[in-house]
C-alpha cells in the first residue's frame, strides 16, 4: 500500500476545492472524499485509493470534494464516521494538514478537525471583511471548543493593493506570527491551473518555509 506522508485534506462542500487544484483533469481522474466517507467500514486502503496524487511527489495527497458535488451527493456522516477516517489516515501519514470551512457547525469534517486539532493556523487578510469575521467569531470560537492551546495567526496578502494595510489590520487583530506576501507568481500559476506545482518566488517560499517550521 503506497504511503502519503503528508495528505491535505479539503473539507469546503460548498466550493469544491480539487477542481481549483486541479482543473485540467478530467472528473474521472479525481477521487471524492464523500465516497470514502460513504463507506461502511473505513480502511487505510479506502483512504489511499481516493487520494489525488501527483507523479512528481508521491509523498503529498489531496483529498477532498469533486466538480458539482454538494451536501446533497452523499448520505449525511457522523461525527464518529469522520473520527474513523481520520484513524485511518494517520496510518499512512506523518501529519495531516486540513483545509477548514470557516463556519464548524456546517461542517462535520471542520468540526471535528478544528476540536482534534494540534495546532491550528488561523489566516487573515488585511481587509475588513477578515478583521470583522475575527473580531465577532473569535469568542464563539473559543467558548465552542475549536481553538486548541497552540495557535498560529497568519496574515495572507492575496493581492498587492492590500500589501500597505497589513500592518494596520493587523495591530486590530492582535499578535501576528506570519506575513505571507502578494506573489504574482503563483497568482499567474493559478490561473494556468498550476497551483499544485512548485513556485519559485523567493520571497513567499520563505514565508511558508517559516510557517512550516513554526508548526513543527
Amino acid at each position: 500500500m503506497k504511503r502519503a506522508s503528508r495528505p491535505s485534506l479539503f473539507c469546503d462542500i460548498t466550493t469544491p476545492t480539487l477542481p481549483i487544484l486541479f482543473p485540467n483533469q478530467k472528473p474521472e481522474e479525481l477521487y471524492s472524499v464523500g465516497a470514502v466517507l460513504s463507506k461502511v467500514a473505513i480502511f487505510a486502503s479506502d483512504v489511499v485509493s481516493h487520494l489525488v496524487t501527483l507523479k512528481e511527489r508521491m509523498n503529498l495527497g489531496f483529498l477532498g470534494f469533486k466538480s458539482r458535488e454538494n451536501r446533497f451527493s452523499f448520505p449525511e456522516y457522523s461525527f464518529e464516521k469522520v473520527d474513523e477516517m481520520f484513524r485511518a489516515l494517520r496510518e499512512i501519514a506523518d501529519y495531516i494538514v486540513v483545509d477548514c470551512e470557516t463556519n464548524p457547525q456546517n461542517s462535520v469534517l471542520t468540526d471535528y478537525a478544528m476540536k482534534q486539532s494540534d495546532i491550528l493556523c488561523k489566516l487573515a487578510t488585511p481587509d475588513l471583511a477578515s478583521l470583522g469575521f475575527y473580531q465577532s467569531q473569535n469568542g464563539v470560537m473559543t467558548t465552542g471548543g475549536y481553538y486548541p492551546p497552540e495557535q498560529l495567526l497568519i496574515m495572507n496578502i492575496p493581492s498587492d493593493d492590500l500589501t500597505m494595510l497589513s500592518t494596520d489590520t493587523g495591530a486590530h487583530l492582535g499578535k501576528v506570527d506570519l506575513v505571507v506576501p502578494y506573489s504574482q507568481t503563483l497568482r499567474e500559476q493559478y490561473l494556468e491551473g498550476k497551483l499544485v506545482l512548485p513556485t519559485h518566488d523567493k520571497r513567499y517560499m520563505q514565508a511558508i518555509r517559516a510557517a512550516v517550521e513554526a508548526v513543527r
